[in-house]
């Protein structure tokens, strides 16, 4: 009899023993990490593109003048130029230039991002458990201490 208590003692030492030195944050090494992707990008370089659109807005007269030469005197003359408005799109931006000399009317930049995120996976403790250890139980004796295997649930771990 001392014997199957020295072998069922020394059972449930090594039993605690393995049990406590787990550290229950850390992540269970069979579970695999999950991995979110997001895509970002930035700074485009593209070439010039061909206008999608090609609308003339008005038209307006601009003085063309004609610098003197040695005995020619200055010479000018109206011309009626047509104002256009061109809008350039690509996937990545949309811009709207106008005028004779051109400027830049509107703007739209689409940018695509990436982020990756990593999660470890954690796994929960089961609650059900088998134990070998020391009680104290209720038998035809009464109340008496005992060593022993006992099947539970867990109602409260750390």
């Amino acid at each position: 009899m001392k014997n199957l208590i020295t072998v069922l003692l020394v059972a449930a030492v090594i039993a605690c023993w393995f049990l406590w030195s787990r550290r229950p944050d850390s992540p269970i090494e069979s579970e695999p990490a999950r991995t979110d992707t997001v895509v970002v990008r930035d700074t485009i370089r593209e070439p010039i593109p061909v206008p999608v659109v090609r609308t003339v807005v008005r038209y307006d007269t601009v003085l063309v003048a004609l610098p003197a030469v040695d005995s020619l005197p200055e010479d000018s003359a109206a011309v009626v130029l047509p104002i256009e408005r061109k809008t350039y799109e690509t996937e990545d931006y949309k811009a709207v230039v106008e005028g004779y000399k051109p400027s830049l009317v509107e703007m739209e930049i689409y940018r695509q991002s990436t982020i990756v995120t990593n999660t470890v996976v954690q796994r929960k403790r089961p609650r059900w458990a088998l134990t070998v250890g020391p009680g104290v139980g209720y038998g035809p004796r009464g109340v008496q201490p005992y060593v022993g295997v006992s099947f539970g649930f867990v109602l409260w771990s750390k």
